[in-house]
């Protein structure tokens, strides 16, 4: 959560500078709601929130600068702050104060969570006046540890609520810890509740004249999911984020999968756009070689020959749809076979129609390090002790984001970086 006013709309000038059409601004999770209430006066946290001024003075400054703000409220997990301010959006099994307790989307609750909810959303349209879209947020729901509370799953598979035993209990997909592991017919339930919220909350979205985007965080074909008709289908009009190339929690959902459902995309992927603590960055050089077609993951750095391409088409499907896989998959389009020598321009390539753009992600970063890791004037090696090194990555991110054909070296030396 970024909340320096003068920092704010200083990254909003930067971006415009280098044609940045959009700045999406996560303004809510687990430790907080960014912004101002008046309907919801305790949702505001004081650590956190800016004054209704100072946001109203950066919506301005978008607006001149021609720079789309795009708010996210992530939900229904991420929501531990609301839920705390807003105990009715408890489900039964939490109580007010409790840490991972999400909004209650199962469907007793479902029309009140969406009345509280679009109260919110009400406001914060009013705010920003200007965007024609809407970040939902909806990530990680199922490896949320919230989600244990919900189901009271036990470690031998008992669903706690009813006493009933399951038919068999889902490991986690990443490898956790056995509380981050949950009975198999609970998940099936949540994702019908969050599939059901994700649609309420889209159709009213989009009964204000804006579009949902949501993270990769849905199933894209339910069918797969068994019991046929339990969970919804996502509107086809709701924007994907894929951040992921390989996205399990016993289902599979990818880029392709997404991609092949006809949802519209926006790249978010982890390799090369993620910015995050740690030195979990990707190098300009690798960068100089991506564009929006290309997905890498599960986190960052992977190597460009393991990065995913999303086919143009049938005759061009160089990822195979039936494994899953990221760094060293054999199924990836090595980006160095195409050609002899020296790495060419994947921005040359033709993009799918379906891919309306890509972003670039800062996560947990203090404004310190984070200016010169998006920012810096050239290449270098003074920057955030363990943070990476800097480096103009939004610079590089938009000549490509635009279908730039120029060479990496050439787009390096532009701007102040070696090519190795």
């Amino acid at each position: 959560m970024l909340i320096r006013r003068h920092a704010l709309s200083g990254r909003v000038k930067r971006l415009s500078a280098l044609k940045m059409s959009s700045y999406h601004i996560h303004l809510s999770d687990d430790s907080g709601y960014a912004l101002p209430s008046k309907a919801f006066p305790n949702l505001t946290s004081p650590h956190l929130a800016l004054s209704l001024e100072d946001w109203q003075t950066l919506v301005a400054t978008a607006a001149a600068y021609h720079v789309e703000l795009v708010p996210e409220i992530d939900l229904p997990v991420h929501s531990s702050w609301i839920a705390k301010q807003l105990p009715e959006l408890l489900g039964p099994t939490c109580s007010p104060g409790v840490s991972w307790c999400p909004i209650d989307t199962s469907p007793p609750a479902l029309n009140r969570t969406v009345e509280i909810v679009s109260q919110i959303f009400e406001e914060v349209f009013a705010l920003f006046k200007h965007s024609r879209y809407h970040h939902l947020g909806a990530d990680e729901v199922y490896e949320d540890p919230s989600l244990m509370t919900l189901c009271e799953c036990s470690p031998n598979g008992t669903y706690l609520r009813n006493g009933s035993t399951q038919q068999h209990f889902q490991a986690s997909p990443h490898g956790g810890p056995a509380s981050w592991q949950h009975c198999a017919d609970c998940i099936l339930r949540g994702k019908a509740g969050l599939h059901a919220f994700i649609n309420r909350m889209h159709r009213f979205v989009k009964s204000k004249g804006r579009r949902t985007i949501a993270w990769e965080g849905f199933d894209p074909d339910p069918s797969k999911l068994g019991q046929q008709g339990v969970v919804e289908t996502i509107d086809k009009d709701v924007m994907v984020s894929p951040f992921d190339v390989a996205h399990h929690d016993g289902w599979d959902r990818t880029p392709l999968d997404y991609y092949r459902q006809n949802y519209s995309i926006i790249n978010s992927a982890w390799a090369p756009l993620y910015v995050c603590p740690g030195g979990a960055l990707t190098t300009p050089e690798d960068m100089s070689l991506w564009n929006p077609a290309l997905f890498g993951g599960p986190n960052a750095p992977t190597p460009p020959q393991s990065w995913q391409r999303l086919a143009v088409g049938e005759e061009d499907n160089w990822w195979s749809p039936s494994t899953q896989a990221w760094a060293g998959s054999t199924d990836g389009w090595p980006i160095t076979s195409k050609f002899a020598g020296q790495p060419q321009p994947s921005a040359a390539l033709p993009l799918p129609p379906q891919i309306h753009g890509a972003e670039i992600c800062a996560w947990q970063q203090s404004e310190t390090c984070l200016v010169p890791l998006l920012f810096a004037e050239n290449c270098t090696t003074k920057g955030c002790a363990g943070q990476g090194r800097p480096a103009p990555r939004v610079a590089i991110v938009a000549e490509r984001s635009w279908g730039s054909a120029t060479s990496p070296a050439d787009l390096l030396e532009r701007i102040g970086c070696g090519y190795s």
